[in-house]
């Protein structure tokens, strides 16, 4: 019996993808929607197969009745520290989950094998559900799969004596991850990469047909057909860009992309505000900042256009759209802020950089 943790829309759609290309086996997914203010309420549901079963959690909710006794309180202690739990602790999360998801909770306990899928394994609540599996497996996340996270020097001793790499981390390197799925498992870190395999279920037309259903009062596909997506980035939590030069430079984007004759969308970030575009709503269609990018990458009809200043969305999903990004990357500090206040000075120099960009 297959569980998904997930904390996002993007792993709620790739594990609703992976749920679906396996008919023969049940599937529980419990999709944590606080984390991204969303709720399955906002999704059509009712024709995902009867082997799937779909549940909705809140992480403060599981986290208070978790810590309303000791023993839940030692459990929560040791699941953040990815220390060992004995018997007698995880009782408290059984209890726990019982109170919560009384629905899954039994499935939980007795599945023989229990397959629990994650994808951010270090993320909290992957953490306290890890610590009652003997194994599990990941599921790209995105870009962390594909690089080390530096770690602090205090951690090194230990992590010397767990014979891992002492002063950096990666996706799936706990002895308990049995298989990491990702697009391309020669690129993830060599440390982990015997573990890695290709991800087979992106791209299933019956499975891609469901979902596209279930977001359907979500996304006006018609508005977005052939349009470029131009996909913003909270640029004002930049100490010296404020809304309203952050909208100035979109607002040159979409203007310049009309001239050249394309049509344009906006897609906004997961943490931005859609107030901050007010002033652009009467006159382009804007995508719900909650709905994440691969969702309209994998349901498009044909390969999308994504233009942005830069982004790490879509890994994985190269095949299916064109990255069209306007910061060059660079190692160096503050390379980012000096060329946006570059085009905020010189806008004219923006506008010939988008022409040039989508004339390749």
């Amino acid at each position: 019996m297959n569980f998904y943790i997930c904390s996002t829309v993007r792993h709620f759609l790739f594990a609703l993808l992976k749920a679906l290309s396996e008919p023969d086996e049940p599937h529980h997914i419990l999709f944590f929607s606080d984390f991204q203010a969303t709720s399955l309420d906002a999704w059509d549901l009712s024709e995902l197969p009867d082997n799937i079963r779909v549940h909705e959690g809140n992480r403060r909710e599981f986290r208070n009745h978790l810590n309303r006794t000791l023993l839940g309180r030692a459990f929560y202690f040791l699941a953040l520290r990815n220390l060992i739990a004995p018997a007698f602790l995880q009782q408290a999360f059984f209890d726990t989950l019982k109170h919560l998801h009384p629905t899954i909770a039994q499935s939980y306990r007795e599945a023989r094998p229990r397959n629990l899928w994650l994808f951010n394994e270090r993320n909290k609540m992957a953490r306290v559900f890890r610590l009652v599996s003997q194994d599990f497996f990941l599921i790209e996340e995105g870009s962390g799969n594909y690089h080390y996270f530096t770690k602090s020097f205090w951690r090194w001793p230990g992590r010397i004596l767990l014979g891992r790499p002492f002063n950096k981390l990666s996706f799936g390197e706990d002895r308990r991850c049995r298989k990491i799925l990702v697009s391309y498992p020669d690129k993830v870190p060599p440390y982990v990469r015997a573990k890695a395999e290709k991800l087979t279920f992106l791209d299933t037309p019956d499975s891609k047909q469901k979902i596209r259903k279930m977001f359907a009062d979500t996304i006006d596909f018609g508005a977005t057909s052939g349009a470029v997506f131009v996909a913003t980035s909270p640029l004002d939590e930049f100490d010296d860009i404020n809304k309203k030069q952050k909208l100035a430079l979109y607002q040159c984007i979409v203007a310049t992309l009309k001239s050249l004759g394309f049509a344009s969308v906006l897609k906004l970030h997961p943490r931005e505000n859609p107030y901050d575009y007010d002033a652009m709503a009467d006159s382009i269609y804007i995508v719900p900042e909650k709905l994440p990018l691969e969702v309209i990458i994998l349901l498009s009809d044909e390969p999308v256009t994504i233009l942005s200043f830069f982004t790490s969305a879509g890994i994985g999903l190269e095949p299916y759209f064109n990255l069209v990004e306007l910061c060059d990357r660079s190692d160096s500090e503050g390379y980012e802020i000096k060329k946006l206040y570059e085009w905020l000075e010189h806008p004219d120099r923006l506008k010939a950089l988008v022409a040039s960009r989508m004339a390749r």
